[in-house]
């Protein structure tokens, strides 16, 4: 099958599809706001070190032109095999880091192909309750196994400080604590301790790592986001 776009464009015009100027405005710009809304949402929940501005770019732009494909379209089975046709000739060679960004891209796609049909309410109502669903479903943390809130590196002396006294000092600083791994470092004649912590309350960092550091046999302590925020 081969593509013809001016073709495709006359029998759009012709059809009435992208006469109706007011339409085309409306449902581009729904998309567009909805689209906003859809990567603003992505990017409230987004968790790790490997956001993209251009992912959450792209949501927008994705939702827009899906929008506009199905305005293309209007129903004709015509177009829409060419259109498929012409999508074929491209590549598309970014990998998903997270399954949730498939999610999104998903969400946006949908919802490009109701403001585009002009369901207008479908794709508003459906949007802020998948939005309103994502935000609570990251606020109460929902799938983690990580109840810990940060990861504790401590490097100690080994004659000085022996595990069980080090972990009876950590409780007394420490809500939770949970050992992840031991390292033994023969060079600095030192051990390497990593912990899954919990504060006893909100922004105690500074006042856990002074007390930390003021142990004797203690050489270098590190507090930083637990796993369940920064993906490794």
């Amino acid at each position: 099958m081969q593509f013809n776009l001016e073709q495709l464009i006359t029998d759009s015009v012709q059809s009435g599809t992208l006469n109706n100027a007011p339409i085309v405005a409306i449902n581009l710009l729904l998309a567009l706001v909805l689209g906003v809304v859809i990567a603003k949402t992505y990017k409230k929940v987004h968790k790790g070190v490997s956001y993209s501005v251009s992912y959450a770019y792209s949501i927008v732009l994705i939702t827009m032109i899906v929008a506009f494909v199905m305005m293309v379209i209007g129903g004709n089975l015509a177009k829409a095999f060419t259109l498929l046709g012409a999508f074929t000739l491209i590549r598309f060679r970014t990998a998903v880091k997270d399954p949730k960004d498939t999610a999104f891209i998903f969400l946006a796609l949908v919802v490009g192909l109701s403001v585009g049909s002009n369901g207008y309410t479908l794709a508003i109502l459906s949007t802020l309750i998948i939005v309103i669903s994502a935000l609570l479903l990251d606020a109460l943390n929902f799938g983690s196994m990580i109840k810990l809130e940060q990861v504790l590196y401590l490097t100690i002396d080994a004659k000085k400080i022996h595990q069980k006294e080090l972990e009876t000092m950590l409780r007394g600083l420490f809500k939770e604590i949970s050992i992840i791994n031991v390292n033994y470092s023969s060079a600095q004649k030192s051990l390497q301790y990593s912990y899954n912590v919990k504060l006893k309350k909100r922004d105690e960092q500074t006042d856990a790592m002074m007390k930390l550091t003021a142990l004797e046999g203690v050489k270098n302590a590190e507090i930083l986001a637990s796993q369940q925020v920064v993906e490794f």
